[in-house]
């Protein structure tokens, strides 16, 4: 692994970011992140970057979503769409769940 960082994230959720190439990557998946987190936070939820490797990364998701595998799903395959609009090299999402 490379670099690795943590970051206080909104709604008390710790980021920590550990990198396998360059920081600009992080950087843009941080700013899509930022811009898909209020959603996220008023409906009682969060998400936090945890890891990016090539150009995949790895993500928690806390707070309601955890009991609801339809909304999760729906959450998941929304903000994967978002991350490849945003980011054309983006890879795969890894969702975990806290």
């Amino acid at each position: 692994m490379g670099a690795a960082g943590c970051r206080e994230g909104t709604a008390g959720v710790t980021r920590v970011v550990q990198t396998e190439g360059g920081n600009a990557l992080v950087e843009k998946i941080e700013a899509a992140l930022a811009e898909i987190r209020p959603f996220l936070q008023s409906d009682g939820g969060d998400i936090a970057l945890l890891e990016v490797v090539g150009n995949s990364a790895r993500v928690r998701l806390v707070g309601r979503y955890l009991g609801s595998p339809g909304p999760m799903m729906t959450l998941q395959y929304g903000v994967e769409r978002i991350l490849r609009e945003r980011i054309p090299e983006f890879g795969e999402l890894i969702v975990e769940l806290s």
